[in-house]
């Protein structure tokens, strides 16, 4: 009997939400703000603030408190920068210091967090000083200084340490839960010239939970700040709440004395986003979305997601006629396959900078996406664990600045063009279609994308995944049919409805 494909079956709901929204904001308003300009001297500008004393507060029901610093700066080329944070608790002094590399374009968050034993001196932190450096012979634009405490009514009655943990460096300086907006700091330049209020403009967007304006790059949306993206495959977004934000401030500002490409994004007093942002800012999405779903995502469908990764290195790697890149990297040069790639890069993240201590530390990634048929080769990109989650399955060109896209061709061969294009491997998808007997009756056909696991099949999966690519990617055909009109019949080893 001939039938279409049914989708996999969806569980039951587990949790409808992490927990109901608290904010004033519906997460689909925003402010433009205006930001310094600061002119370098002999290629550095300094600034810094201090604050005499202040009160570390407690928090996950343990003796532990969070301060930090943390600033938002558009660069107009590459440059470096280093931050110094220090503070006396109690007797003792104490401070950490960061260094690392900005892109130029984009506004870019950065900062530093540290935390305290409150049992000594119960928290009292005195003489607590931030120093940025940034060396450059470009002005750059700054904007929304804060340091402080970490303080939240959750975080300080709910023992969610670990979850804290988790990706901390990621959500600098938005985990701090200080706005930019309201929580800002005056600094004092020590060398280098300030012009206030003449920097380019940023637009910051609500959060419907903690009501905070953070910023978003509106001109490289998916260059992240204080939101993830909401639609990036199915761009433009077409959720209004999601893409179109009602300016609260416009009538601060003169249409003319806008940089063009901002006016660009304004229609009806509303700034138009072109891939969307969540509702929620992402250290909200971290603590009050995410943890509370991703208990309820079981043993299963982790091992699923991971069994559909596995199958499409192994249907890649057999449409191409491909061995493991790992053996024959040891076999023709008598060196492991990661050690060369860690080597390739310097032993750093490209995308961050970050320095990797070992290979171990290091995150290989496909480059061009492993979900678009992509085969994991001499190509591979070193990342560091948190731009490697960031990175998924996205293409170079919504992932990286251009400047990387040309240092990343140099390094990897890979040309520009082709950097700069989305693109599914179309060698592999000729052959998938030449060979679409084997692809259901023998690959889908093994036993552990066979298997039940609460209701859905792993092979389903694979199929869906493949069909949704295929679909993005411009091809009109569709594999169950190019199956059909081949055997007069359907396959077996995926679920159809009739």
């Amino acid at each position: 009997m001939t039938g279409k494909f049914r989708s996999p079956k969806r569980r039951k709901t587990r949790q409808k939400s992490g927990y109901q929204v608290s904010g004033s904001q519906m997460g689909s308003t925003c402010r433009i703000e205006t930001s310094h300009l600061l002119q370098p001297e002999q290629g550095i500008i300094t600034f810094n603030h201090e604050i005499t004393s202040l009160t570390a507060m407690e928090l996950f029901s343990r003796q532990i408190g969070v301060i930090g610093t943390g600033i938002y700066i558009y660069p107009r080329e590459k440059c470096t920068y280093e931050i110094e944070l220090s503070w006396s608790l109690d007797t003792n002094f104490d401070k950490i210091e960061k260094k690392g590399n900005l892109s130029s374009g984009y506004w870019q968050g950065l900062g530093a967090i540290k935390e305290i034993d409150l049992n000594i001196s119960y928290g009292k932190i005195n003489n607590f000083k931030v120093s940025y450096k940034i060396n450059t012979f470009a002005p750059i634009s700054v904007y929304g200084l804060i340091m402080g405490s970490l303080y939240h009514p959750y975080l300080t009655q709910h023992d969610i340490y670990n979850s804290f943990q988790q990706k901390t460096h990621l959500y600098v300086p938005e985990i701090l839960y200080l706005c930019p907006h309201k929580d800002a700091l005056e600094f004092r330049t020590i060398q280098g010239q300030l012009n206030q209020n003449n920097g380019d403009k940023i637009v910051c967007k609500s959060c419907n939970r903690c009501d905070r304006f953070l910023p978003i790059n509106i001109d490289n949306e998916q260059k992240k700040l204080g939101y993830s993206n909401h639609c990036i495959k199915k761009a433009p977004c077409q959720h209004s709440s999601f893409s179109r934000y009602e300016i609260l401030n416009l009538k601060d500002f003169k249409l003319d004395n806008l940089n063009r490409s901002l006016v660009n994004h304004i229609c009806d007093n509303k700034i138009i986003s072109r891939f969307g942002h969540q509702l929620e800012c992402r250290v909200c999405k971290k603590f009050f979305v995410n943890r509370p779903l991703n208990p309820t995502r079981n043993s299963t469908q982790h091992r699923e997601d991971s069994l559909r990764r596995r199958a499409l290195e192994v249907l890649i790697s057999a449409l191409l006629d491909k061995e493991s890149v790992y053996s024959k990297h040891r076999l023709n040069s008598g060196e492991e396959f990661d050690v060369y790639i860690w080597n390739k890069f310097n032993h750093k993240c490209f995308n961050c900078q970050k320095i990797l201590p070992s290979p171990k530390d290091m995150h290989l990634d496909h480059t061009l996406p492993l979900a678009y048929l992509w085969p994991l080769d001499s190509t591979a990109t070193c990342l560091c664990p948190g731009c490697n989650s960031s990175k998924s399955d996205k293409f170079p060109e919504d992932f990286y600045s251009q400047e990387q896209l040309k240092e990343l061709s140099k390094i990897t061969g890979i040309s520009l063009d082709k950097l700069n294009r989305k693109s599914i491997n179309q060698e592999a998808v000729k052959k998938l279609f030449a060979r679409i007997n084997w692809f259901f009756d023998d690959f889908l056909n093994d036993d552990e994308y066979q298997k039940d696991r609460e209701g859905k099949k792993v092979a389903d999966i694979i199929y869906k995944s493949l069909q949704k690519v295929l679909s993005i990617s411009g091809y009109s055909e569709n594999l169950v049919s190019l199956y059909r009109n081949k055997n007069k019949k359907d396959p077996s080893s995926i679920s159809l409805e009739s």
